[in-house]
This record gives structure tokens, C-alpha cells and sequence, in this order.
């Protein structure tokens, strides 16, 4: 038998040996990421938290705008003092509504809304829809609406020729909107230091 060359029988001798077959690596898997896509994930959620801080303060600050020019578009109509005391009163609920949780104000009816009004004051404002003898618990118990604590109250129930007020009260009370409006923060989470009530519901025949 003729021999093989000797590329042949180093080919065949190789064939022979208990080789194992070649085995690829494990392709690399997605988790857990490397370090920059942490870096880049961490950087996306602080730009959509500041993102969504400064779009919430946008709009307290356009609502903060929006009140004020609907006062001063009530303070230039041609309104009767009816008519003003009414529209006054509907912008203070709005507002109040806008710049806190409506639970908290929806419910506020009588004296408990004209002592949210005067706590939302600026100090050197009070008392404005209020009027009180007392102090610590008697306060409460002596609290009185203010002239423009009433004319709030009932006068947008009124007839122009049954209010119950002077000349210069629809005035004061205008004045008193302009100040509690001008007063509210116009930041998230800045507002003002409430001073402390208690909840109490309306006294039998107090008015909304």
C-alpha cells in the first residue's frame, strides 16, 4: 500500500484526536446595564422632575396673573354695588379654590369662610373679614363678621336699594379682595402660615 504524503498523515492523525468542538462565548445580556446607562437614566428623571416643577410653578404664577387682571376687570365695569359685591364674592371662592385643595375650602360656608380669608392675610392685613373681642378659645367664641365680612356674606343676596351697608363698605371690601388676592403665594408649596382654627360647622341661621 502506497504511503501517504505527509500533509495527509498529519491530517489524518489529527482527525483522530478526542478534540472537543469550539463553543462561543454567551452572548452579553441587558442586565444589568452598564454604569452609563444609569448615569443617563438618573439624568433623565432630574430634567422631567424639574421639568414638571417649573411647568407647576408656570401655572401657580398665570393663575396668580389670571385673578389679579379678573379683579382689576371688575374693579373698571360699570357694576352695580350689588352687582360688585357679587362678582367679588365668586372670584374670592375661585381663588381660593385654585390656590388650595378644594376639600379644604368647598365646605367653608358663614364665619369658617371669612376666617379663611382673614388666616391667608398677611398679619399686618388682619383682621379684614373679621371682627373679635377675645383671645385664645373666646376669640372664637366673640368672632364677628367685619362690615366687609358681612357685605361679602349677604350682600350678593341683596337688591341694590336693600343693602344693609354705607357707601364706602363695597369699596373696602374691593380693596380687601385686592390684598387677600395679592397676598397668595405664587410658588408651589410657599404658602402662607395659617393661623389656627378650629372646625366647626355654621351656627344655626348663619348665613352661606
Amino acid at each position: 500500500m502506497p504511503s501517504l504524503p505527509p500533509a495527509l498523515q498529519a491530517s489524518q492523525a489529527a482527525s483522530e484526536l478526542p478534540l472537543r468542538d469550539i463553543h462561543l462565548p454567551a452572548p452579553v445580556g441587558w442586565w444589568p446595564p452598564a454604569p452609563g446607562w444609569w448615569l443617563l437614566l438618573a439624568g433623565v428623571l432630574m430634567l422631567a422632575a424639574l421639568g414638571a416643577l417649573a411647568l407647576r410653578r408656570y401655572r401657580r404664577r398665570q393663575l396668580h396673573r389670571d385673578a389679579l387682571a379678573e379683579y382689576r376687570r371688575l374693579a373698571d365695569a360699570p357694576l352695580t354695588p350689588a352687582q360688585r359685591l357679587r362678582e367679588l364674592s365668586v372670584l374670592l371662592r375661585r381663588a381660593a379654590i385654585s390656590f388650595y385643595p378644594q376639600a379644604d375650602i368647598a365646605g367653608l360656608t358663614g364665619l369658617d369662610w371669612l376666617r379663611f380669608l382673614d388666616a391667608t392675610l398677611p398679619a399686618d392685613k388682619r383682621p379684614a373679614f373679621i371682627d373679635s373681642a377675645g383671645e385664645g378659645d373666646s376669640q372664637r367664641d366673640s368672632d364677628r363678621p367685619s362690615a366687609i365680612g358681612a357685605a361679602l356674606l349677604q350682600g350678593p343676596y341683596q337688591r341694590d336699594d336693600a343693602l344693609p351697608v354705607d357707601d364706602a363698605v363695597p369699596g373696602r371690601l374691593q380693596q380687601a379682595v385686592h390684598d387677600w388676592l395679592a397676598a397668595q403665594p405664587r410658588s408651589p408649596g410657599s404658602q402662607l402660615a395659617m393661623q389656627p382654627r378650629h372646625n366647626s360647622a355654621p351656627s344655626q341661621g348663619e348665613p352661606a
